[in-house]
Order: C-alpha cells, then structure tokens, then sequence
C-alpha cells in the first residue's frame, strides 16, 4: 500500500540471532528497523525489498556479525543502514552487505563499524541520478 510507517524496536540489550526479511510495496511509505540499539547482538541475516517510489527504509543493527541483502525496484527511494558491534571474532568476517538499485535518483547511505574483521559491500546499480555513500571502519 502507500503512505505507510513501520517501526521494529529488537532486543535493545541484544537478543540471540535472527533472520528478517522486510518488503515495502508501494509508494511513500516508511521503515525503521533497530536490533541491539545499546549491546551487541547475535548474529543477523537481513533481507530488505522496496518495489514502488519515494520510499524510505532506515536500520539499524549492533550485532557481533550482520548480512544485509537490500533490493530496490524504483524511483526515489532511501535506504539507509548502520551495522555496529564487536564484528564476529578471528574465525569469523565482518559484516556484509549486498544491494541492487534499479530505478532513478535512488540514494543508498551505508556505515558499517566493527572491532575485529574487515567489513564489505557490494552495490549494484541500474539507471540515473543514484547517491551512494559507503563508510567502512
């Protein structure tokens, strides 16, 4: 539908691991997502879609390892997303995500911080006018 606005609040002193997958359809709808807001979490396998225009998707997630997959089908739309924690420990990589753009002045922002291992990010982009910002600590 449109015009729409979901917050999830998860687990704000950490919770165990999880897979989530979160779909907006639609036009000028709005999500938050937030996992671990003050204390690492498990670890996290997160799956986002945005099919429609002028569509916001901001998350937020502290956990000791996070994968992100974000697929966005439109025009205008904003995904926002944050990975904080302690980033896994020697045996394990850091957090990961993988995006696909399709559409117009579409603006992807990525912050990704962890303590121990190398993060990375993968973006694809197909069409005009799209702002990506990527910052890896």
């Amino acid at each position: 539908g449109n015009s729409n606005q979901t917050v999830l609040n998860m687990g704000n002193f950490g919770t165990g691991s999880g897979n989530y997958t979160l779909g907006v359809t639609g036009s000028s709808n709005q999500t938050t997502l937030n996992i671990g807001t003050t204390h690492d979490a498990g670890n996290y396998n997160f799956t986002g879609t945005i099919t429609g225009d002028s569509n916001t998707m901001t998350n937020t997630i502290n956990s000791k390892k996070t994968d992100d997959t974000f697929t966005v089908t439109g025009n205008s739309n904003t995904v926002t997303t944050t990975q904080i924690g302690n980033n896994g420990g020697s045996n394990s990589r850091g957090h990961n995500i993988t995006s696909s753009i399709i559409g117009n002045s579409n603006t992807l922002t990525v912050s990704q911080d962890g303590a121990t291992n190398p993060n990375s990010v993968t973006v694809n982009v197909t069409g005009n006018s799209t702002t990506t910002n990527i910052t890896q600590h």
